[in-house]
């Protein structure tokens, strides 16, 4: 992207002495160190530097003409248009305010995307034009431009997010992917270093338990909408059971939300039967076969989603398909589930402002269990649960969507169902069986709730008359505020 600047952007930036740095310069060398960060151009007009050059102190004006050589010159400047004179005057060749002109006439022409001034004139004349969505103050440019640069999010508790060129090429967990793709694999691997590729690893005792690298942005298969290849998904052979290729996924899911792409893909060997299968879980659908060398699978991911995908697919089939994060918010069919903080703190540990170090396997996972002696029966598959953390801070900062459920008074039946996505030992299950039937209700991790909804907003919006002791529905009339609330 093109951006011409004006002087009173320049001066700020190429301060002459210590006395002549501004209030601005910072936000002024924040937005240059963004623009080349977006790989954009900035750009002045040889008559922006004729301006500069009518400063009365030598010294300085020597020093910034010296410093201005770095920006690139919009040669030949764009000509003013013949309709800027009915509407913003004709101003002297050569005057200050006929340079505001060619700097006008350079967005006017689409010689380039953007005018950045902090001239208030030139604002008012681009409103004239019709242009002001296009000259831009400092803040403003640089709040546009930050807005395009790939959002870094919270990562759940375990995955740092880093730059590839922080990888060991020697980490023995790309061993088995050389294998794979024998020597190109290297070469590729220097390359996604130099375009410095966001990567979410997962960190072990003698090397990676899990990495993923993604490539930005990557519209090889010609989705229709913004998309992300995931390059490499890998977990160490002997980090299996931790449930670390879910808390990829998790990652991966956030980082694509707060970037709002509408696909990712994957390519995969079929050989990789566990993969396929754990991709699948999450919604990646096959597509056709890659064509190159390696014919290897393709798996698509949807985020985007119409109001025609929403009706055609039941709560459960959606949320699958296009989520985490996507919900369908139906009456009747939201329940509250009040759950000790002991148990939260291990079930949804990225909700904890210090959260453990080694989270177990059901903190890592999309895929959870709540077991329950609640006599309650109506759940089923895609219901919406939310999460409502009892005695301390009391509120919902966590919202699932029911997968399964099962209704036991066999520890052993339990236990076989809910695996390791309970926070429950097999003894502690025992020991509710004992009580009466086990309500076990397997679900799907949706969303942690940036801002949580306190007891009391929930009862000044009648979700419930007063704190939970047990699982209860929600009223249907409140799940239309609801559904904005959390956003679905």
């Amino acid at each position: 992207m093109n951006i011409l600047i004006d002087t009173n952007i320049v001066i700020p930036l190429e301060p002459g002495t210590a006395e002549d740095v501004e209030a601005m310069s910072g936000t002024a060398a924040d937005l240059v160190a963004t623009v080349a960060a977006g790989g954009h151009r900035l750009f002045l007009l040889r008559a922006s530097l004729e301006e500069l050059a009518s400063d009365h102190d030598e010294a300085r004006r020597e020093m910034r003409a010296v410093h201005a050589r770095k920006y690139a010159l919009l040669e030949p400047s764009p000509p003013i248009p013949a309709e800027f004179g009915a509407r913003i005057g004709r101003p002297a060749r050569g005057s200050h305010d006929w340079v505001d002109h060619l700097l006008l006439a350079a967005v006017w022409t689409h010689a380039v995307a953007f005018l950045v001034t902090e001239d208030e004139r030139i604002h008012r004349n681009a409103a004239l034009l019709g242009i002001s969505d296009r000259v831009l103050t400092v803040e403003d440019a640089l709040t546009f431009l930050q807005s395009l640069q790939g959002k870094t999010v919270a990562t759940p508790p375990f995955v740092q997010q880093i730059v590839a060129y922080e990888l060991d090429e020697a980490d023995p967990i790309f061993d088995s992917i050389r294998e794979d793709y024998g020597e190109e694999f290297d070469p590729w691997l220097v390359k996604c270093k130099e375009n410095h590729r966001p990567a979410f690893v997962i960190g072990g005792v003698n090397g990676l338990a899990a990495v993923s690298i993604l490539k930005p942005e990557d519209d090889e298969l010609h989705l229709g909408g913004k998309t992300m290849k995931v390059c490499t998904f890998k977990v160490s052979t002997d980090r299996q059971g931790r449930r670390y290729g879910e808390l990829l996924l998790k990652t991966i899911f956030l980082h694509a939300a707060a970037n709002k792409y509408e696909y990712a893909f994957v390519t995969v060997f079929e050989r990789h039967g566990t993969l396929i299968t754990l991709l699948e879980a999450f919604g990646f659908m096959p597509r056709a076969r890659r064509g190159d060398a390696y014919e290897e699978l393709v798996y698509v991911k949807e985020f985007a989603f119409s109001e025609a995908d929403r009706a055609a697919l039941d709560n459960l089939e959606f949320h699958v398909r296009f989520g985490p994060p996507a919900l369908k918010i139906e009456p009747d069919r939201v329940f509250i589930v009040p759950i000790q903080p002991r148990f939260h703190r291990l079930l949804f540990p990225e909700t904890e402002p210090q959260p453990p170090l080694f989270p177990e396997p059901f903190g890592n996972a999309i895929r959870k269990a709540y077991l329950s002696n609640s006599v309650i029966r109506k759940l089923k598959p895609g219901d919406c649960l939310l999460f409502y953390k009892s005695q301390e801070a009391q509120g919902v900062s966590c919202v699932g969507v029911v997968e399964d459920v099962l209704v036991s008074a066999d520890p052993a039946e339990v236990a076989a169902v809910v695996g390791q996505r309970t926070v429950y030992s097999l003894k502690e299950i025992a020991n509710m069986c004992v009580a009466g039937e086990v309500l076990a209700i397997m679900f799907r991790q949706d969303r942690v709730l940036t801002e949580p909804i306190g007891q009391e907003e929930l009862v000044c919006n009648r979700v419930m008359t007063r704190a939970p002791q047990s699982i209860a529905s929600v009223r249907p009339e409140v799940t239309e505020w609801l559904a904005a609330r959390v956003g679905a």
